[in-house]
Protein backbone atom coordinates (compact mmCIF):
# COMPACT_ATOMS: atom_id res chain seq x y z
CA UNK A 1 0.00 0.00 0.00
CA UNK A 2 1.08 3.27 -0.74
CA UNK A 3 0.10 6.52 0.00
CA UNK A 4 0.66 9.43 -2.25
CA UNK A 5 0.78 13.12 -2.08
CA UNK A 6 -0.10 15.53 -4.84
CA UNK A 7 0.52 19.26 -5.12
CA UNK A 8 -2.04 20.26 -7.94
CA UNK A 9 -1.07 23.95 -8.15
CA UNK A 10 2.79 24.15 -6.92
CA UNK A 11 3.20 27.73 -8.44
CA UNK A 12 0.01 29.61 -7.53
CA UNK A 13 -0.97 27.28 -4.37
CA UNK A 14 1.68 25.75 -3.07
CA UNK A 15 0.28 25.08 0.16
CA UNK A 16 -2.82 23.01 -1.00
CA UNK A 17 -1.99 18.99 -0.61
CA UNK A 18 -4.11 16.39 -1.38
CA UNK A 19 -3.40 12.68 -0.56
CA UNK A 20 -4.55 9.53 -2.32
CA UNK A 21 -4.12 5.87 -1.48
CA UNK A 22 -3.39 3.06 -3.72
CA UNK A 23 -1.85 -0.26 -4.41
CA UNK A 24 1.32 -1.45 -6.69
CA UNK A 25 0.25 -3.48 -9.19
CA UNK A 26 3.01 -4.15 -11.42
CA UNK A 27 6.05 -2.51 -12.59
CA UNK A 28 8.55 -1.85 -15.89
CA UNK A 29 11.83 -1.40 -16.79
CA UNK A 30 11.90 2.13 -19.31
CA UNK A 31 15.03 3.41 -20.52
CA UNK A 32 16.09 7.02 -19.72
CA UNK A 33 15.46 10.18 -21.97
CA UNK A 34 17.10 13.14 -22.17
CA UNK A 35 15.91 16.60 -22.02
CA UNK A 36 16.32 16.35 -26.42
CA UNK A 37 14.26 13.84 -26.38
CA UNK A 38 16.96 10.90 -27.18
CA UNK A 39 18.12 7.97 -24.86
CA UNK A 40 21.13 7.35 -22.85
CA UNK A 41 22.49 4.94 -25.72
CA UNK A 42 25.52 6.47 -27.74
CA UNK A 43 28.35 5.82 -29.79
CA UNK A 44 31.44 5.49 -28.01
CA UNK A 45 34.85 6.98 -29.56
CA UNK A 46 37.13 4.59 -28.89
CA UNK A 47 37.72 1.54 -31.04
CA UNK A 48 36.95 -1.96 -29.63
CA UNK A 49 40.60 -3.81 -29.73
CA UNK A 50 42.04 -5.19 -33.15
CA UNK A 51 38.57 -4.70 -34.96
CA UNK A 52 38.66 -1.22 -34.87
CA UNK A 53 34.87 -1.23 -34.54
CA UNK A 54 33.25 1.67 -32.45
CA UNK A 55 30.94 0.36 -29.08
CA UNK A 56 28.05 1.23 -28.04
CA UNK A 57 27.37 1.73 -24.43
CA UNK A 58 24.41 0.49 -23.34
CA UNK A 59 21.12 2.28 -22.69
CA UNK A 60 20.15 3.44 -19.04
CA UNK A 61 16.93 2.06 -17.80
CA UNK A 62 14.93 2.29 -14.21
CA UNK A 63 12.09 0.42 -12.82
CA UNK A 64 8.77 1.91 -13.12
CA UNK A 65 6.54 0.86 -10.61
CA UNK A 66 2.37 1.55 -11.50
CA UNK A 67 0.44 2.48 -8.92
CA UNK A 68 -3.77 1.89 -8.83
CA UNK A 69 -5.69 4.17 -7.21
CA UNK A 70 -8.08 3.58 -4.89
CA UNK A 71 -10.63 6.05 -6.21
CA UNK A 72 -9.71 5.68 -9.47
CA UNK A 73 -6.94 6.05 -12.33
CA UNK A 74 -3.41 4.89 -12.62
CA UNK A 75 0.23 6.20 -11.56
CA UNK A 76 3.61 5.46 -12.22
CA UNK A 77 6.32 6.12 -9.64
CA UNK A 78 9.82 5.91 -9.51
CA UNK A 79 11.39 3.96 -6.48
CA UNK A 80 12.03 6.94 -4.74
CA UNK A 81 8.37 7.71 -5.01
CA UNK A 82 7.15 4.69 -4.02
CA UNK A 83 9.57 3.69 -1.24
CA UNK A 84 8.53 7.31 0.26
CA UNK A 85 4.81 6.37 -0.29
CA UNK A 86 5.01 3.12 1.69
CA UNK A 87 6.69 4.70 5.04
CA UNK A 88 4.28 7.85 4.26
CA UNK A 89 1.56 5.18 4.69
CA UNK A 90 3.06 2.72 7.44
CA UNK A 91 3.57 6.81 9.29
CA UNK A 92 -0.10 7.24 8.74
CA UNK A 93 -1.55 4.10 9.48
CA UNK A 94 0.44 3.71 12.88
CA UNK A 95 0.06 7.74 13.70
CA UNK A 96 3.95 8.07 14.57
CA UNK A 97 4.65 10.42 16.54
CA UNK A 98 5.74 13.81 14.98
CA UNK A 99 4.05 12.92 11.41
CA UNK A 100 1.44 15.32 10.35
CA UNK A 101 0.08 16.02 6.71
CA UNK A 102 -0.77 19.23 5.74
CA UNK A 103 -4.49 19.96 4.99
CA UNK A 104 -5.50 16.64 5.90
CA UNK A 105 -8.03 17.26 8.27
CA UNK A 106 -9.67 20.10 6.69
CA UNK A 107 -10.45 18.15 3.40
CA UNK A 108 -11.64 15.08 5.52
CA UNK A 109 -14.06 17.31 7.89
CA UNK A 110 -17.55 16.62 7.19
CA UNK A 111 -19.39 19.82 8.18
CA UNK A 112 -23.19 21.31 6.90
CA UNK A 113 -21.70 24.32 5.05
CA UNK A 114 -19.34 21.85 2.94
CA UNK A 115 -22.14 22.36 0.24
CA UNK A 116 -23.88 25.53 -1.47
CA UNK A 117 -27.50 24.99 -1.09
CA UNK A 118 -28.61 28.67 -2.24
CA UNK A 119 -29.32 30.00 -5.63
CA UNK A 120 -27.55 28.76 -8.58
CA UNK A 121 -26.64 32.48 -9.64
CA UNK A 122 -24.64 32.11 -6.19
CA UNK A 123 -22.51 29.66 -6.89
CA UNK A 124 -19.69 30.51 -8.42
CA UNK A 125 -19.73 33.51 -5.63
CA UNK A 126 -20.05 31.20 -2.52
CA UNK A 127 -16.54 31.05 -1.21
CA UNK A 128 -16.12 34.53 -1.19
CA UNK A 129 -15.54 36.57 2.01
CA UNK A 130 -18.61 38.35 1.24
CA UNK A 131 -20.70 35.84 1.37
CA UNK A 132 -19.04 34.16 4.36
CA UNK A 133 -19.84 37.93 6.57
CA UNK A 134 -23.31 37.57 5.39
CA UNK A 135 -23.70 34.06 6.41
CA UNK A 136 -21.87 34.68 9.95
CA UNK A 137 -24.36 37.47 10.75
CA UNK A 138 -27.10 35.28 9.92
CA UNK A 139 -25.45 32.59 12.23
CA UNK A 140 -25.35 35.40 15.10
CA UNK A 141 -29.01 36.07 14.05
CA UNK A 142 -30.40 32.15 14.74
CA UNK A 143 -28.27 31.43 18.32
CA UNK A 144 -28.58 35.04 19.61
CA UNK A 145 -32.38 34.35 20.77
CA UNK A 146 -31.98 31.34 22.45
CA UNK A 147 -28.96 32.46 24.69
CA UNK A 148 -29.71 35.51 25.67
CA UNK A 149 -32.79 33.92 27.47
CA UNK A 150 -30.40 31.65 29.39
CA UNK A 151 -29.07 35.20 31.11
CA UNK A 152 -30.24 38.23 33.37
CA UNK A 153 -27.87 40.77 32.13
CA UNK A 154 -26.86 40.92 28.36
CA UNK A 155 -24.46 43.82 27.35
CA UNK A 156 -24.12 42.19 23.86
CA UNK A 157 -27.72 43.46 22.66
CA UNK A 158 -28.48 45.90 24.93
CA UNK A 159 -27.87 49.79 24.91
CA UNK A 160 -24.46 49.47 24.94
CA UNK A 161 -24.91 48.90 20.97
CA UNK A 162 -21.85 45.93 20.49
CA UNK A 163 -24.16 43.93 18.56
CA UNK A 164 -25.23 46.71 16.02
CA UNK A 165 -21.50 47.95 15.65
CA UNK A 166 -20.64 44.07 15.12
CA UNK A 167 -22.84 43.95 12.26
CA UNK A 168 -21.81 46.90 10.50
CA UNK A 169 -18.69 46.38 10.80
CA UNK A 170 -18.56 42.69 8.86
CA UNK A 171 -21.26 43.91 6.24
CA UNK A 172 -19.21 47.21 5.62
CA UNK A 173 -15.83 46.00 5.78
CA UNK A 174 -16.94 41.82 4.77
CA UNK A 175 -13.95 42.18 1.70
CA UNK A 176 -11.42 42.17 4.21
CA UNK A 177 -9.81 38.88 5.56
CA UNK A 178 -8.48 40.51 8.91
CA UNK A 179 -12.19 42.16 9.60
CA UNK A 180 -13.78 39.00 9.28
CA UNK A 181 -10.29 36.65 11.68
CA UNK A 182 -11.90 39.48 14.08
CA UNK A 183 -15.36 39.10 13.58
CA UNK A 184 -14.96 35.67 14.43
CA UNK A 185 -13.25 36.00 17.31
CA UNK A 186 -15.48 38.79 18.90
CA UNK A 187 -18.59 36.36 17.60
CA UNK A 188 -16.48 33.57 19.71
CA UNK A 189 -16.28 36.01 22.40
CA UNK A 190 -19.34 36.83 22.96
CA UNK A 191 -21.03 33.22 22.81
CA UNK A 192 -18.03 32.01 24.94
CA UNK A 193 -19.58 34.68 27.69
CA UNK A 194 -23.18 33.26 27.40
CA UNK A 195 -21.80 29.49 27.56
CA UNK A 196 -21.03 30.42 31.12
CA UNK A 197 -17.17 30.54 30.47
CA UNK A 198 -15.54 28.20 32.78
CA UNK A 199 -17.61 28.44 35.62
CA UNK A 200 -18.71 24.92 35.81
CA UNK A 201 -14.97 23.55 35.00
CA UNK A 202 -14.17 24.91 38.50
CA UNK A 203 -13.69 21.81 41.04
CA UNK A 204 -14.43 18.49 37.95
CA UNK A 205 -12.22 15.86 38.78
CA UNK A 206 -9.37 15.33 36.23
CA UNK A 207 -9.25 19.44 34.78
CA UNK A 208 -7.40 20.69 37.26
CA UNK A 209 -4.31 20.31 35.13
CA UNK A 210 -5.96 21.74 32.14
CA UNK A 211 -7.25 24.83 34.02
CA UNK A 212 -3.88 25.78 35.27
CA UNK A 213 -2.05 25.16 31.96
CA UNK A 214 -0.53 28.47 30.92
CA UNK A 215 1.10 27.55 28.04
CA UNK A 216 0.20 29.26 24.63
CA UNK A 217 -1.54 27.49 21.60
CA UNK A 218 1.63 26.60 19.61
CA UNK A 219 3.33 25.11 22.74
CA UNK A 220 0.44 23.07 22.98
CA UNK A 221 0.13 21.87 19.25
CA UNK A 222 4.43 21.23 19.60
CA UNK A 223 2.86 18.43 21.98
CA UNK A 224 2.71 15.18 19.84
CA UNK A 225 0.60 13.30 22.14
CA UNK A 226 -1.67 16.13 22.75
CA UNK A 227 -1.79 17.33 19.39
CA UNK A 228 -3.60 13.56 18.32
CA UNK A 229 -5.96 13.68 21.75
CA UNK A 230 -7.42 17.56 21.35
CA UNK A 231 -10.92 17.41 20.72
CA UNK A 232 -12.41 20.83 19.47
CA UNK A 233 -16.08 19.52 19.44
CA UNK A 234 -17.75 19.64 22.34
CA UNK A 235 -20.56 16.76 23.12
CA UNK A 236 -21.39 14.28 25.91
CA UNK A 237 -21.32 15.23 29.76
CA UNK A 238 -19.09 18.16 28.06
CA UNK A 239 -21.69 20.01 26.73
CA UNK A 240 -22.96 21.12 29.52
CA UNK A 241 -20.07 22.84 30.79
CA UNK A 242 -19.77 25.44 28.43
CA UNK A 243 -18.85 26.22 24.77
CA UNK A 244 -15.14 24.49 24.99
CA UNK A 245 -14.33 21.32 26.89
CA UNK A 246 -10.91 23.09 28.38
CA UNK A 247 -9.18 26.13 28.36
CA UNK A 248 -6.92 24.52 26.10
CA UNK A 249 -9.20 23.61 23.44
CA UNK A 250 -10.41 27.17 23.34
CA UNK A 251 -6.53 28.28 22.99
CA UNK A 252 -6.04 25.80 20.07
CA UNK A 253 -9.36 27.47 18.19
CA UNK A 254 -8.36 30.87 18.57
CA UNK A 255 -5.08 30.46 17.12
CA UNK A 256 -6.35 28.68 14.09
CA UNK A 257 -9.21 31.77 13.52
CA UNK A 258 -5.87 34.23 13.73
CA UNK A 259 -3.39 32.36 11.64
CA UNK A 260 -5.95 31.05 8.77
CA UNK A 261 -5.76 32.72 5.34
CA UNK A 262 -8.23 31.51 3.32
CA UNK A 263 -12.07 31.67 3.38
CA UNK A 264 -12.60 28.30 3.33
CA UNK A 265 -10.70 27.58 7.25
CA UNK A 266 -12.95 30.11 8.82
CA UNK A 267 -16.07 28.68 7.33
CA UNK A 268 -15.02 25.44 8.98
CA UNK A 269 -14.36 27.80 12.41
CA UNK A 270 -17.71 28.92 12.63
CA UNK A 271 -19.30 25.46 11.71
CA UNK A 272 -17.50 24.01 14.86
CA UNK A 273 -18.89 27.48 16.88
CA UNK A 274 -22.17 27.43 15.90
CA UNK A 275 -22.52 23.44 16.62
CA UNK A 276 -20.90 23.37 20.36
CA UNK A 277 -23.40 26.53 21.03
CA UNK A 278 -25.82 24.10 19.86
CA UNK A 279 -24.79 21.44 21.84
CA UNK A 280 -24.94 23.89 24.62
CA UNK A 281 -28.44 25.03 24.25
CA UNK A 282 -29.31 21.41 24.04
CA UNK A 283 -27.23 19.88 26.82
CA UNK A 284 -28.83 22.85 29.21
CA UNK A 285 -32.17 23.07 27.69
CA UNK A 286 -34.90 23.43 30.97
CA UNK A 287 -37.32 20.61 31.65
CA UNK A 288 -40.80 21.55 31.54
CA UNK A 289 -43.15 19.37 33.71
CA UNK A 290 -47.04 19.51 32.39
CA UNK A 291 -49.27 18.57 34.80
CA UNK A 292 -52.48 16.36 34.27
CA UNK A 293 -55.99 18.04 35.05
CA UNK A 294 -58.35 16.03 36.73
CA UNK A 295 -61.09 15.15 35.44
CA UNK A 296 -63.71 16.66 36.42
CA UNK A 297 -67.70 16.10 35.51
CA UNK A 298 -69.19 19.24 34.15
CA UNK A 299 -71.94 20.62 36.35
CA UNK A 300 -75.79 19.84 35.94
CA UNK A 301 -77.69 23.25 36.44
CA UNK A 302 -81.56 22.62 36.07
CA UNK A 303 -82.75 25.25 33.58
CA UNK A 304 -86.05 26.66 33.31
CA UNK A 305 -88.19 25.79 30.29
CA UNK A 306 -88.51 28.45 27.34
CA UNK A 307 -91.90 29.69 25.96
CA UNK A 308 -92.29 31.73 23.35
CA UNK A 309 -95.68 33.40 24.28
CA UNK A 310 -97.33 35.84 26.71
CA UNK A 311 -97.48 33.06 29.11
CA UNK A 312 -97.06 29.57 30.26
CA UNK A 313 -98.76 26.19 30.48
CA UNK A 314 -99.47 25.00 33.58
Amino acid sequence: RVRLRKVPDPIDAPEEVEYEMGTITSWKMVEVVSQDGQTNAGNGDESNGDAGAATVAPAKTIPIWRLDIDNGGEAELTSYEVVEGISRFLMWRTQYAGYSEENYDLKQYRNSMGRFCGKAADAPHASTPAFFARLMIKKEQDLYPPLKNRLYENNWGGKSGERNAWIASVKEYAHDMETLRNGLLTLEDVFFGFCGGFAALEGVEGMAPAVSDERSARDLLEDDKLRFEIELESFGQYAKSGLWNSPNTRKIFKEIVASCKNVGTLALCLDLLCRNTKAYLDATQPKTTTRKAAASSSAVFDQPDLYWGSSRRS
